[in-house]
């Protein structure tokens, strides 16, 4: 499988950043001369186009080159900060719960690392901010087209099952989208958006650690077979309750 090449434009600490994370997850990286080779082109945000000539710097871009700017950053940032922080208190919760009743005695490290995790789902944001940061993506069908454009990226041969599983997974949560969008009511729109936003964040990362594994299958390989299995199980229980929910049982939650 051909390496992506990347070039990323600009010298700010957050450009070289990016270059370093891209080469270590095994890119060929590049700067702003390498723009005519590049398959992706990372934009330096915010986008000044009197500082960087975008305009010129584009018209150099070989055909199908994908520029990643502002928009991938806005929409990909709550994924990850509320999906993480998540996670991190599920870990907590379960290392707590694996020393018994010394696990939330201060002799032992899990309960710092409970707490520690605990802030994290709050500060910065909280996982519900993070939601509504997130769902216009969800409603205007910007992760839908991420996903779809992941989704004709080739894998492995070996992963081949995985992908089709998770593009079963897409097709549940675009259903789910539509089920939410076609009844037009607010409140229903806000008790499903949680929902929808981890069924979106669930396929994006499998389709992620699927590119990994393609690249690396003896350090993501692993991960990937696990968290499929994970994904798998949210995707189908969070499309579950939205294609139960309906507008006339908004009064059910009033009164719960």
């Amino acid at each position: 499988m051909e390496t992506k090449r990347f070039a990323v434009v600009g010298t700010d600490a957050r450009q070289a950043s990016a270059g370093r994370a891209l080469e270590r997850a095994g890119y060929v990286v590049g700067g702003a001369e390498q723009v005519a080779r590049a398959d992706c082109i990372l934009l330096p945000l915010p986008l000044d186009e009197s500082r960087t000539p975008l305009a010129e710097l584009l018209r150099a871009a070989k055909p199908g080159a994908v520029a990643l700017g502002g928009k991938l950053a806005d929409a990909f940032t709550p994924l990850a900060k509320g999906m993480n922080s998540e996670y991190a208190n599920q870990n907590g919760y379960d290392c707590i719960q694996v020393h018994g009743g010394s696990g939330f005695m201060l002799e032992y490290a899990c309960q710092r690392i409970y707490r520690d995790a605990r802030i994290t789902s709050i500060y910065e944001g909280t996982t519900q901010l993070q939601t509504v940061a997130a769902i216009r993506y969800v409603t205007n069908g910007f992760y839908s087209s991420v996903i779809e454009d992941y989704a004709q990226m080739p894998v492995a041969a070996e992963l081949e099952g995985i992908k089709s599983r998770v593009a079963a997974m897409a097709e549940k949560f675009n259903a789910s989208v539509a089920k939410v969008k076609e009844a037009e009511n607010q409140e229903l729109h806000d008790l499903c958006a949680r929902h929808l936003y981890e069924m979106a964040a669930d396929v994006i990362m499998c389709h992620l650690l699927m590119q990994n594994a393609s690249k690396a299958p003896e350090i993501f390989m692993h991960s990937l077979e696990v968290y499929a299995n994970h994904a798998e199980a949210e995707v189908a229980k969070h499309a579950t309750l939205v294609e139960r929910m309906t507008v006339e049982q908004l009064d059910n939650y009033r009164q719960a």
